[in-house]
């Protein structure tokens, strides 16, 4: 969760409203992994970076300001 948290912030500082909210959260992480979608990236035995990698529609894309440009070819959602 620091990973995320420095992100979060990251995310604050410049301007940008995504995750200012609760997610992800703990949850959200824990149903990655289970759910066998959560990547680490790992340098000198360190955990760096995370990223759950999904081919699944992403229901945020539902909710976005706008229209979704194609909703019938596949493709792969990166969380980062």
């Amino acid at each position: 969760m620091p990973i995320i948290d420095e992100a979060k912030k990251f995310l604050k500082e410049e301007g940008n409203p995504q995750w200012q909210s609760n997610y992800p959260n703990v949850e959200t992480i824990t149903a990655d992994i289970e759910e066998g979608v959560a990547w680490v990236l790992i340098v000198d035995q360190k955990i760096v970076g995370y990223t759950a990698i999904t081919d699944e529609p992403d229901p945020n894309y539902k909710k976005i300001d706008g229209k979704w440009n194609n909703d019938l070819d596949p493709y792969v959602a990166f969380t980062v």
